[in-house]
C-alpha cells in the first residue's frame, strides 16, 4: 500500500535541523527543476510553505520594523507559485499532490497569489482537494484520513 508520507533527503533534514532554510529550499529547488518528480514538488512545496510560516511569526514577533524586508519572501512566494502551478499541471490527479496541496491551500490561503486575493477560492479548492484526494488512492491511509479533515 502506497501511501503519501513525505520522503526528505538527509541533506535537507540537517539544513533544517541548524535553521538553515534558505539552503534547504535552494537544495529543494535545484532538485525539483533537475527532477520535476511528484516527490520533488511535495518536497519543495511544503518547505516553502512551511519556510514562509515560520518567516510570518518571526516578523510578527520581531522589534525591527525592517525584518519582513530583509527575508527573502518575494523569492519564496515566486517559488511556491512556480512550483505549485507545476504541480497542479503535472500531479493534480494524484492522491499525494491533493493531500499536501489541498492541505497547505486550506490552511494558509494568501500565501498563494493566483486568485488575485480570493483566499476562499484557495480554501474551497483545498477543502475540495482533500476530500477527493483518497479517490486517486483509496488505500492511501493519509488521503482517507484529510478526506474526514477537510
Amino acid at each position: 500500500m502506497k501511501s503519501s508520507i513525505l520522503q526528505f533527503d538527509d541533506e535537507v533534514l540537517c539544513y533544517e535541523e541548524q535553521e538553515r532554510w534558505d539552503e534547504a529550499i535552494t537544495y529543494l529547488y535545484e532538485k525539483w527543476k533537475k527532477e520535476g518528480s511528484l516527490s520533488s514538488v511535495l518536497c519543495l512545496g511544503t518547505q516553502l510553505w512551511y519556510t514562509m510560516y515560520l518567516l510570518e511569526i518571526d516578523e510578527n514577533s520581531s522589534n525591527d520594523p525592517d525584518f519582513y524586508l530583509k527575508e527573502p519572501m518575494d523569492r519564496y512566494s515566486n517559488m511556491l507559485t512556480e512550483v505549485t502551478q507545476f504541480g497542479r499541471e503535472y500531479y493534480s490527479n494524484t492522491s499525494s499532490y491533493n493531500v499536501y496541496f489541498g492541505y497547505l491551500f486550506k490552511v494558509k490561503p494568501y500565501l498563494f497569489a493566483d486568485f488575485n486575493g480570493d483566499w476562499d477560492g484557495w480554501v474551497q479548492m483545498g477543502v475540495k482537494m482533500m476530500k477527493n484526494a483518497h479517490k486517486y488512492n483509496p488505500n492511501d491511509i493519509v488521503a482517507q484520513y484529510v478526506q474526514y479533515r477537510a
